[in-house]
């Protein structure tokens, strides 16, 4: 194995001095190293700026003992060589740099989902979905369903904008859900619906027909109008707005009261209540008062009041009720005025004989 060491000068023999031996004192820089038989070493330098002459290289080759040194010699030309290129300015020299016209592309540049190598590791994008600002179609537009857009944002996909999605479907001709079938099992087809008026009405269940919810119940058939509260003939009106056909509750008698208490106390009033028209009546009220006229105006004092139940046609309905003076009621004497239907509830062919009036006055005492 030979000891080599590679001296660097400015001298240019002939007519300066060559390098012949150690303690030259025209050399410049030197590397010591050691080559095996085989092997090659390669040296790279650069020059900043160029010199006055032109350089040389020496190689002065020793065996172990150092007695026999071997000086070679060779000159390079300063003025042809240049510098390494970097057109970007990027501090990495063209040999180095993917792409040397642009400063953001070199070894050291973070990787941008942009669609470009920026860091030269010869893969694109890499760890990136997709490219930044990039747009794809998103959802579905079967239906009455729109499409939308994904954006790429830091090289991932955002979400969908501007989709129309699926809607619960309904029976109008659309396919609401987007499935690809109009009117499938709307949510308003299949409950309860009924068909025609009065008698004539029947029940069914609601089905959807080319975009319209209908009722498959079939109507029956009309008859007859007669006087019993129903629609008989199916025209929407009971018994044809015949009045004569209504119910007519009516006051049949209020027992006496007593003939004089305080304000304050209570008394018991029995009364009966008759449904003399030609239909069932529906529930009503009975109610007493005090009255000055025997009618029923608003000076009247409210003594108290009972249900009366739905009467069929000649029905009545009679009851002991428990009844209280007012406190506030002025002293004197008073008419016991006994009003069915009070609240006008019931629709009646004759609304004049609700009322009647006790047989005896009442005195009212402090």
């Amino acid at each position: 194995m030979l000891d080599n060491q590679v001296f660097f000068d400015a001298v240019e023999p002939p007519g300066g001095q060559s390098l012949g031996h150690d303690g030259d004192a025209a050399m410049a820089m030197g590397w010591d190293f050691e080559l095996a038989a085989g092997e090659r070493a390669v040296i790279n330098f650069t020059v900043s700026t160029s010199p006055t002459s032109t350089p040389a290289f020496h190689l002065k080759q020793s065996d172990a003992d150092g007695t026999n040194n071997v000086y070679l010699y060779s000159t390079i030309d300063i003025s042809k060589s240049q510098a390494p290129v970097d057109a970007d300015k990027d501090g990495y020299p063209a040999a180095e740099d993917c792409n040397d016209n642009d400063g953001a592309v070199n070894p050291g540049a973070a990787e941008v989902c942009d669609g470009i190598d920026n860091n030269c590791d010869q893969v694109i994008d890499a760890g990136c979905n997709c490219t930044n600002g990039a747009e794809q179609p998103c959802g579905t537009d079967v239906g009455e369903c729109q499409r939308g857009t994904l954006t790429c944002v830091d090289g991932q996909w955002g979400a969908c904008e501007g989709e129309v999605g699926p809607a619960t479907e309904v029976c109008n001709g659309l396919d609401d859900n987007c499935d690809g079938t109009i009117d499938d099992n709307p949510v308003d087809a299949g409950g309860a619906c009924t068909s025609g008026t009065g008698a004539c009405e029947a029940e069914g269940t609601a089905v959807c027909n080319a975009g319209v919810l209908e009722c498959n119940a079939v109507p029956g058939d009309p008859t007859q109008e007669v006087c019993d509260g129903l629609d008989n003939d199916c025209d929407g009106l009971v018994d044809n707005g015949d009045q004569s056909c209504l119910p007519d509750l009516m006051m049949k008698s209020v027992s006496k009261p007593p003939k004089q208490k305080k304000r304050g106390k209570k008394f018991t009033i029995k009364d009966r209540t008759r449904n003399i028209g030609e239909t069932p009546s529906m529930s009503s009220k009975t109610c007493f008062y005090l009255s000055k006229n025997k009618r029923l105006d608003g000076r009247d004092k409210k003594l108290g009041c009972r249900k009366v139940p739905s009467l069929a046609p000649g029905e009545y309905s009679k009851m002991k009720t428990k009844v209280k003076i007012p406190k506030n009621t002025r002293p004197g004497k008073y008419y016991i005025l006994a009003c069915a239907d009070s609240s006008k509830r019931v629709n009646e062919s004759n609304e004049k004989n609700n009322c009647r009036v006790g047989s005896r006055k009442i005195k009212v005492m402090k």
